[in-house]
């Protein structure tokens, strides 16, 4: 903590921002993650739609998960035991990638209704808000977080 009782920022990795530019790589590597789940270890996440990941096992199967992306939403599943135990042969592509689809086609359901029905909270690619929930606001000052910028005031 801070003096002024605000948590302090810590940095993650090297102090040098990359130099290295990866658009040009990005169709490569996002036709990988896309294979992942198409035909490779996490065939599992696969929803029908678009859809990418990535997934891990540690060593004696103490740790396994999936990390995925469809067009709107990332998302990622871990599964294992606190205590260092190992789970009966799980890996990330089979519970992991399951847990991950089902949240997944979940959450894109609500997207849909969202876009049906003004009550639901949501918001564009954009950022810009199309409706809130006015009902769930627990006062007057009803607020929601846009992709970009800051949090904003729900217009009534």
């Amino acid at each position: 903590m801070q003096a002024d009782g605000q948590p302090q920022a810590f940095r993650v990795g090297p102090v040098k921002q990359p130099s290295t530019d990866l658009r040009p790589y990005q169709r490569n590597l996002v036709g990988l993650l896309r294979l992942v789940v198409a035909r490779g270890t996490g065939r599992q996440a696969e929803m029908g739609v678009f859809a990418a990941g990535k997934t891990g096992t540690s060593q004696n199967h103490r740790d396994a998960w999936f990390v995925g992306f469809t067009e709107p939403l990332v998302a990622g599943v871990w599964v294992g035991n606190d205590d260092e135990k190992p789970m009966n042969a799980v890996t990330g592509g089979e519970l992991p990638a399951r847990i991950w689809r089902n949240f997944m086609m979940a959450a894109m359901t609500t997207e849909n209704k969202a876009e049906q029905d003004p009550t639901i909270v949501s918001s564009t690619a954009t950022g810009e808000a199309r409706s809130c929930n006015f009902a769930a606001c627990a006062s007057s000052d009803c607020t929601y977080q846009p992709y970009r910028g800051s949090r904003k005031l729900c217009e009534k």
